[in-house]
């Protein structure tokens, strides 16, 4: 639920963490940095030696398009066994590849793996299976998020119907955090979103799944923006100005 609590009554000390991720990485990472900085400064990390076969893999993987855009995956070792950090979870091992040469997740098989090679043998991409769908994550580091083009975003901005609801309110497209964002008027927080893709649809920070594009007029007028969301789009008119 995002509430972590640590208490070691003959310190006196007591560690509350609270958080909005969806997934317990941060949790289980700060659990970690407790004991080795605070509980047992002195404790030796044992080396263990990485298998020659499973260097190759190895490193950070970063997608710039799709619902998993800016999402970094890093692929590591962890008791002997090839990894995955999985964004905004926690390190997953992987089960030994398949016939088709899939690195299934240990704790959802469902999900697994595979790497991309160039014609030099060199890892350069792995594909992420998942829902009988396959994203391809480029090797790499994290690219710099380009900057908001306030000039270009500025025809996005306003507000937009939603004829699947007539009697809420509107929801409003506008600037926040240096970021083009959705607000809901009943939701707690304003919904962030991604650069666009490729295909033109901008994704929201907080949920990946779902994104946002525009539609325009012959004239280049924004009449509308479309919600995707997994099986279901829906299409949000502009409120015309008065």
């Amino acid at each position: 639920d995002g509430t972590w609590a640590w208490a070691w009554p003959d310190r006196d000390l007591m560690v509350l963490y609270f958080t909005q991720s969806r997934g317990q990485a941060t949790g289980i990472g700060l659990e970690g940095d407790l004991y080795r900085l605070l509980i047992d400064p002195n404790a030796e990390a044992v080396a263990v030696e990485t298998p020659d076969d499973l260097k190759p893999y190895l490193g950070s993987y970063v997608a710039t398009t799709g619902p998993l855009m800016y999402r970094p995956f890093e692929i590591l070792v962890q008791n002997g066994k090839l990894a995955v950090n999985v964004p905004e979870q926690i390190v997953i091992e992987l089960l030994e590849p398949d016939d088709e040469g899939l690195w299934r997740l240990a704790l959802e098989p469902s999900i697994a793996i595979s790497f991309v090679q160039n014609e030099a043998g060199d890892v350069v991409a792995l594909n992420w299976y998942q829902g009988g769908q396959v994203f391809e994550i480029p090797r790499g580091e994290m690219p710099e998020e380009p900057p908001l083009d306030l000039a270009t975003v500025k025809k996005y901005l306003g507000l937009y119907d939603r004829p699947e609801d007539p009697d809420a309110g509107p929801v409003e497209v506008l600037i926040h955090n240096g970021h083009l964002a959705v607000q809901v008027p009943e939701a707690m927080v304003v919904l962030d979103l991604f650069p666009p893709d490729a295909d033109g649809r901008w994704i929201m920070r907080l949920n990946p799944s779902v994104s946002v594009s525009f539609q325009e007029d012959e004239a280049g007028n924004v009449v509308s923006f479309t919600s995707h969301a997994p099986g279901e789009d829906v299409v949000r008119p502009r409120v015309q100005e008065q």
